[in-house]
């Protein structure tokens, strides 16, 4: 037990522990102040506006080979983006509308327009849409600084940020993120953010400690305090005591040994006490990972998330097929001959309404849903439950047909895979074997190769399915469970919610069962079945999967060393009876009670 200091509890977005002295970012609150002008200004005063929105894409221009040296082709996707905000109408259009119609400065037409997107934006439930606001803020502020020059609120530059240094800030916007690894900085908290925004990402990539959502610790920590940053609790020590000091020093010095011992683990290959051999693989969001996923020793990627590597930049991607090819066939080639599984986007209704207009889907081609705007302009409205993943594609094929065609172009790189997700009915794998057929026949009318018989996946995350696990493999070639659907959708909770996170329950008997229908359906139907949820990550959950059988294991980069570890004590004798004993069960404490008297932790 260390003693206690002035502590804040966040999120924790990237595993470390960072010890130094603090640079605080303040506020990146934009100061401007209304100012009336004459009518007969009003146009020199709107080309004013418009030459610096020339400056500001010239300057995106110069840092974009920046970017692609530092940080790689995914962060440099993020230029693109900012190049087609620059471009969008709100800011071409309704700034210099603002300008004319209301005789009014520049700058506060421009942070008219932006606090209103603002708003609409904090409308939003979900958090990756709700953190892109950010990147809209980001390219303000740079039209900002070159409209009125030292009118930005401690404009940080490079120079400023000295090495070896953890940031303190209330958020990082997008620009802020390049810095980091050029100032080597050893980590870093913010106030505001989550696990999929930007920093987070870039912070994972990077291996930079770091947390996230800490609230108020803005308000206590001045440039020049001493703090430590613990990624992995989440948590940030404010001028710590000598003693927490102490206790950080002497924890990061003994994980960085159990890191080096974990790492030579992953030379060798994942198998049981007993000679039984689980593939072992990695989750993937963005290309920089790949690196991660060599590094602690993933075979292959048992879950590629393709949501982030296509919307994070231009969301132009979703058509773009080439640029999407470009992708796959990077991490094919990359990972080969190990497999690549690539999971079809997953995305909902609410998303869609927001990225419609920008991948040409006009309102009327969203339907009924289209009427709304945005999520963001009508918050009380209520999409309909489930409508996500594999059922909205196949309602907007076109966003379906772009994937299938880039993968197959780019399937002959390496061993690829494909991952339907939220399967719920026969007809959504027939559907989608159809537009394989249709597009593999287009393919070979314009002379462009690709793979034959790319194994087709199902994910296992709704009931229906674990219920009826042999029906629905007679038509898919593969499965892989994910447990975090599985489990909201199985116990009626909503996952994100906290009123009601005491009954997401992944120990669940009910679960337990699910998990081990499926398994055993899949191995009387002879196929690979494997599971990525976060529950294969679990210590206390690793006996359970491998006494039910699943043939591999998909888990974050990070988790895969002290996997291969615990692997090494279990004998697979010992992990099915465990199960059986765990079946008989009927409620949530027996089985954490039972599995903590029997489960052997790693050291």
């Amino acid at each position: 037990m260390i003693e206690p200091s002035l502590t804040f509890h966040g999120i924790a977005a990237s595993p470390g522990i960072a010890i130094g002295r603090a640079f605080v970012f303040k506020d990146e609150t934009i100061l401007v102040s209304k100012r009336q002008i004459p009518p007969e200004r009003a146009g020199h005063e709107t080309k004013r506006y418009l030459r610096a929105i020339e400056k500001t894409l010239r300057d995106l221009n110069a840092a974009e080979e920046k970017v692609l040296k530092t940080l790689g082709k995914q962060h440099a996707r993020l230029i693109e983006a900012h190049r087609f905000i620059l471009q969008d109408p709100m800011l071409t259009k309704d700034v210099p509308k603002i300008i004319e119609s209301e005789q009014v400065n520049a700058e506060y037409a421009l942070s008219e327009v932006l606090s209103k997107v603002n708003l609409a934006f904090e409308t939003l439930s979900d958090d990756f849409f709700r953190e892109r606001r950010h990147d809209l803020f980001d390219v303000g502020r740079r039209i900002l600084r070159y409209l009125n020059p030292g009118r930005l609120a401690e404009d940080v530059k490079d120079e400023d940020i000295p090495a070896s240094s953890v940031i303190i800030a209330r958020n990082l916007l997008p620009s802020d993120t390049f810095r980091l690894k050029e100032r080597k900085v050893l980590g870093f908290a913010t106030e505001m953010g989550n696990k999929t925004s930007h920093v987070a990402i870039l912070a994972q990539s990077l291996e930079l400690a770091a947390v996230v959502g800490a609230a108020e610790v803005l308000r206590q920590v001045s440039t020049g305090d001493e703090v430590v940053v613990d990624g992995y609790e989440g948590a940030v020590y404010v001028r710590p005591t000598v003693a927490v000091i102490k206790h950080f020093t002497e924890k990061a010095a003994k994980l960085k040994k159990e890191q080096e011992d974990l790492l030579a683990i992953t030379r060798g290959p994942a198998v049981t006490a007993d000679g039984h051999g689980v593939t072992v693989s990695a989750n993937l969001e963005t290309i920089e990972e790949l690196r991660l996923v060599k590094k602690y020793g993933g075979r292959g990627i048992g879950l590629f998330r393709t949501e982030l590597a296509l919307m994070e930049g231009s969301k132009s991607l979703l058509t773009d097929v080439s640029g999407q090819a470009e992708i796959y066939r990077h991490i094919l080639e990359e990972l080969a001959p190990e497999a690549v599984i690539i999971r079809l986007l997953d995305i909902g209704m609410d998303k869609l309404l927001e990225i419609g207009p920008e991948i040409g889907l006009s309102q009327t081609g969203l339907g009924v849903l289209g009427a709304v705007e945005s999520s963001a302009a009508k918050k009380d409205v209520l999409l309909p439950m489930g409508l996500r993943g594999i059922r909205l594609l196949l309602r907007y094929p076109k966003l379906l047909k772009n994937q299938l065609r880039a993968i197959l172009t780019a399937s002959q790189a390496g061993n690829c895979r494909i991952l339907l997700p939220m399967v719920s009915a026969i007809e959504e794998i027939r559907e989608v074997r159809w537009l394989i057929e249709e597009i593999q026949q287009e393919l070979k009318d314009q002379g462009v190769k690709f793979k034959e018989n790319i194994p087709l996946g199902i994910m296992v995350e709704v009931p229906s399915v674990a219920i009826k696990a042999k029906v629905f493999l007679a038509e898919a070639d593969f499965v892989s469970v994910g447990t975090n659907d599985l489990v909201q959708y199985s116990l009626a909770c909503d996952r994100s919610n906290a009123e009601l996170a005491y009954l997401y329950q992944e120990f669940h008997p009910s679960i337990i069962e699910l998990l081990t229908n499926t398994t055993r359906a899949a191995h009387q139907m002879k196929r690979w079945v494997g599971i990525c949820g976060e529950l294969a990550a679990n210590p206390l959950a690793l006996p359970l999967l491998i006494g039910m059988g699943f043939d591999g294991l998909s888990l974050n980069p990070h988790e895969i060393p002290k996997i291969k570890k615990q692997l090494r004590s279990l004998r697979v004798a010992e992990c099915r009876h465990l199960l059986e004993e765990t079946l008989n069960l009927s409620s949530y404490e027996e089985v954490i009670e039972l599995l903590k008297r029997h489960a052997p932790l790693p050291v």
